[in-house]
C-alpha cells in the first residue's frame, strides 16, 4: 500500500531467512497490575498492547506533516471461538481470524507537524482507535468463514512478492494476540492412575519469520504476561533491535499504571 508508514527503513533481504524468536516478560505483580488497569480503563490487554505497538513504531520512525495521511498498516489477529458450532466449541486452540488495522498517523501529531508525547494519554487514544477496529471485525456477519479465501488471496500475492525480493523493507508490524496459554493448554499432565508425570514451565507460539518487518506476540502463561518477537535475523534486523523494541513496547504497556 503506498500510504503504509513503518519502522526505520532497513536494507532489503539479499540472503536466506535466519528465524528468531526472542521475548521480555512481565513479572506476575506487573501482568496483575496490567490487567486490571485495562478492565477499569474499558480496555482489553490486546487494545492497550496494540496501541504500545504502534507507539513503538512512531518512536522508532517519528513522522512529520508529510507523513500525516500514512497509515500504520498492520496484519492483526482475532480468536472466533465464539464463532464456533456447538460441535465444536471444545477446540483447545486459537481460531483464527485475520484482518488489516489502519492507525492514521496523524493521530501522532500535533497541528504543527510535531510528534506528540508519547505518554499514557497517547496511550489510551490509539486504544480507543484499536478498540472500535477489533470490534467492527469480530461484528462482520462472516469474519471466520472467509479466512479461506483470504487465505489464498494472501498466498497469492506474498508469494510471488518474495520470489521477487520486492516485500517492502520498511514495513509495519503484524501482531498476534494469542491469548492465555493457560486457557488452552493443561499444566500438567498425568498417567493412567492420576501420577503427574508432565509439568509445563513455559508456552509460547511463534512462526518462522521469511519478511523484514517482525511479528510481535502477546500472550500469557502462568499468570505472567509475555511480549515477543518472531524475526528475521539476516542482513535486515538484528537481535539487539528486536529486543529494543520489545523492551520500549514493554516500557509503553507499563504507562497504563501511572
Amino acid at each position: 500500500m503506498k500510504d503504509t508508514y513503518g519502522f526505520s527503513t532497513c536494507p532489503k533481504d539479499t540472503g536466506w531467512p535466519k528465524t528468531h524468536h526472542t521475548e521480555v516478560l512481565f513479572t506476575k505483580e506487573e501482568s496483575g497490575g496490567i490487567q486490571t488497569a485495562s478492565r477499569i480503563s474499558g480496555y482489553t490487554l490486546t487494545h492497550l498492547a496494540h496501541a504500545a505497538l504502534a507507539m513503538v513504531v512512531i518512536a522508532d520512525n517519528p513522522p512529520n506533516s508529510a507523513s500525516s495521511s500514512h497509515y500504520l498498516n498492520n496484519v492483526s489477529l482475532a480468536n472466533f471461538q465464539g464463532r464456533l458450532d456447538p460441535n465444536h466449541t471444545l477446540h483447545p486452540g486459537y481460531v483464527l481470524g485475520v484482518f488489516m488495522t489502519r492507525i492514521l498517523v496523524s493521530v501522532f501529531l500535533s497541528p504543527d507537524g510535531t510528534v506528540l508525547p508519547l505518554d499514557r494519554d497517547m496511550l489510551l487514544w490509539v486504544a480507543d482507535i484499536a478498540k472500535g477496529q477489533y470490534r467492527a471485525h469480530i461484528e462482520l456477519p462472516a469474519g471466520l468463514s472467509c479466512m479461506p479465501q483470504v487465505g489464498e488471496a494472501y498466498a497469492s500475492a506474498i508469494m510471488p512478492a518474495v520470489s521477487a525480493n520486492m516485500l517492502p523493507s520498511d514495513q509495519c508490524y503484524s501482531f498476534s494476540s494469542d491469548g492465555k496459554g493457560e486457557n488452552y493448554l493443561n499444566h500438567t499432565f498425568a498417567d493412567d492412575t492420576g501420577k503427574p508425570v508432565l509439568l509445563v514451565n513455559k508456552f509460547f507460539t511463534s512462526l518462522n519469520r521469511f519478511d523484514p518487518g517482525p511479528f510481535f506476540r502477546l500472550s500469557s502463561w502462568g499468570g505472567m504476561v509475555d511480549l515477543g518477537a518472531d524475526y528475521n535475523n539476516s542482513n535486515l534486523v538484528k537481535t539487539e533491535d528486536v529486543m529494543n523494541y520489545l523492551n520500549q513496547w514493554r516500557r509503553f504497556l507499563l504507562l497504563i499504571l501511572d
